[in-house]
């Protein structure tokens, strides 16, 4: 990218140029910065090149890349491409040191970067330690994902060293270190032999303790699981976030749709084409039976999509899911019932 300025023809002296580039929601630069230029009042214009983007990576940051691939395991998100284009929206690095696990972690935002270590690539029973961006400082607290939702431990510390910690440039850096072997409300995590998905979470948070939830499109699982003594670079899975706006249009068309239709033709539709038939039936009824059998239908495709998200019923049993997801379970089975009986 160039950028063309006209100087004042008054103006001599020294001048640099500082941007923001951004080429999409979640990936940008900050503080772009171009060679010193010298002015003199002869000049009437000239042209300047940015600087790559890769050279925008502050001295901080760049220690994180370091040693990827080579020395220490890398997660980069969204792909494990940009850890060697050092233009990851977060990045976590791990590596094994004596009994304990050395983390780095960085990350765009404004509040919190966490990082859980899952048995699977959903939320539940996971160890998380989140790096928190509050006051003009950085710190480090540990918590643990119950269920779909994220609990603070009594002792944020627990089982965690915190290093160093700033805010860089738009992005929180932050080096912990972890007991390679502990116990959080009776779940244990052995971080020296177990194999894990790395989960990467980015929000906001009213303390170091109380992280606010994320977006659905800000947490991203690793497409693989990985010893934290493997020195692989690895990237972000595909996205299956698709499946609940599916799940979502689904159950909406079925029982705000469909089941709405149907109850108004019962209750106000009875006597209206009185001697006409559809199917060997009145006409109301045909209508309703339809409109109720479509919402059934719609009922069990957002019944198989979101078991596809969450990976089975004992990823729900697993992950101790809100009533929601029974109380989904009683109405198809109850509407399955009642449709076969019209």
């Amino acid at each position: 990218m160039s950028a063309l300025w006209v100087s004042p023809t008054t103006y001599s002296g020294s001048v640099y140029f500082m941007a923001t580039v951004v080429e999409q929601f979640t990936t940008f630069w900050l503080n772009v910065t171009s060679d010193v230029v010298e002015v003199t009042q002869s000049d009437t214009m000239f042209s300047t090149t940015t600087v790559a983007s890769t050279s925008q990576v502050s001295p901080e940051e760049a220690g994180f890349y370091a040693g990827c691939g080579s020395t220490k395991g890398c997660y980069g998100v969204p792909d494990a491409s940009c850890v060697n284009d050092l233009t990851c929206t977060a990045l976590v690095t791990y590596q094994v040191v004596g009994s304990n696990v050395s983390f780095q972690v960085s990350g765009v935002t404004t509040g919190y970067v966490a990082v859980g270590l899952s048995s699977d690539q959903q939320m539940g029973g996971d160890s998380v330690v989140q790096c928190v961006y509050t006051s003009d400082s950085v710190a480090a607290a540990h918590s643990q994902n119950v269920g779909f939702s994220n609990q603070p431990l009594t002792d944020p510390n627990y089982g965690i060293t915190f290093v160093t910690g700033s805010y860089v440039n738009g992005k929180v850096l932050c080096e912990y270190s972890q007991l390679g072997a502990q116990s959080v409300n009776s779940l244990s995590y052995n971080l020296l032999t177990d194999t894990y998905f790395l989960l990467v979470a980015i929000g906001s948070a009213s303390s170091t303790t109380i992280i606010q939830p994320h977006a659905l499109n800000s947490m991203w699982a690793s497409g693989s699981s990985t010893t934290l003594d493997s020195t692989d670079i690895i990237g972000a899975s595909a996205s299956k976030r698709y499946l609940i706006v599916i799940h979502g249009i689904c159950m909406l068309g079925a029982w705000v749709m469909t089941v709405s239709i149907a109850v108004f033709i019962a209750r106000y539709y009875k006597p209206v084409w009185p001697n006409s038939t559809l199917c060997g039936q009145k006409v109301w009824f045909s209508l309703h039976r339809s409109l109720n059998t479509a919402c059934i239908l719609f009922t069990c495709v957002a019944f198989v999509v979101i078991f596809v998200y969450v990976d089975g019923w004992a990823a729900v049993y697993k992950k101790k899911s809100p009533p929601h997801s029974w109380c989904n379970c009683y109405w198809i089975c109850a509407g399955t019932v009642t449709d076969g009986s019209i």
